[in-house]
């Protein structure tokens, strides 16, 4: 059975592969596709041979071109939290939008 921590990883890179994935489809047109490769740093002719190679997306997103467009550091400024970072052990406490909305009230309350 494999441990916590290496099946966390293995998850942590699923969704990051299914995320370029979702990018690379967004991105629609070759020419969307090689704006945005130069906008996260890779070179013009490169851009240009990975955004006319015709593959398909899975493929793509498997290519040392799309890891280093959008690597794990980029997804995390991002937003995507990676699995090894969740602390399991604290419990969290989500607050209905309700909530926030009479905890303002009360807050303007006391000011007044």
């Amino acid at each position: 059975m494999e441990s916590e921590g290496s099946c966390s990883k293995e998850l942590d890179a699923r969704i990051r592969y299914r995320l370029r994935m979702c990018i690379w489809k967004q991105w629609k047109t070759p020419q969307n596709r090689i704006k945005n490769l130069m906008k996260l740093g890779v070179d013009k002719d490169t851009a240009w041979i990975t955004a006319y190679t015709g593959s398909r997306i899975a493929y793509m997103c498997q290519r040392r071109v799309m890891n280093f467009a959008i690597n794990k550091e980029k997804l995390t400024r991002f937003g995507l939290m990676g699995l090894m970072a969740i602390d399991y052990k604290k419990p969290v406490k989500v607050i209905s939008e309700d909530e926030k909305f009479m905890k303002q009230i009360e807050k303007w309350a006391v000011e007044e």
